[in-house]
């Protein structure tokens, strides 16, 4: 649905609204013709159960964001990706 938006909002892109069963609501502003369009998008369910891989990664990359949360919540004021980069070759030694 192409819509006109408001005098001073230039353009919008991005989820607007998202709905209990999954689906949303996206916007999107095309540069080339500088027109704005609405539509919804329905939820992607994957085909196939994750790899062992994809398992081991989606645990590690969970452990290390729990202790970059904790190391950031106990006072660490460094760069989040320089704690990352510790953890993650902690972890790798382990």
């Amino acid at each position: 649905m192409d819509v006109e938006l408001i005098k001073g909002i230039a353009s919008v892109s991005g989820t607007v609204s998202r709905f209990r069963d999954g689906r949303k609501l996206v916007a999107r502003t095309y540069k080339r013709t500088g027109k704005t369009c609405f539509y919804v998008v329905d939820p992607h369910h994957r085909r196939t159960k994750p790899t062992n891989s994809e398992l081991r990664a989606r645990s590690t990359f969970g452990a290390i964001a729990s202790e970059v949360a904790r190391r950031m919540k106990n006072g660490d004021s460094r760069p989040r990706s320089e704690i990352w980069k510790e953890v993650a070759k902690e972890l790798r030694a382990e």
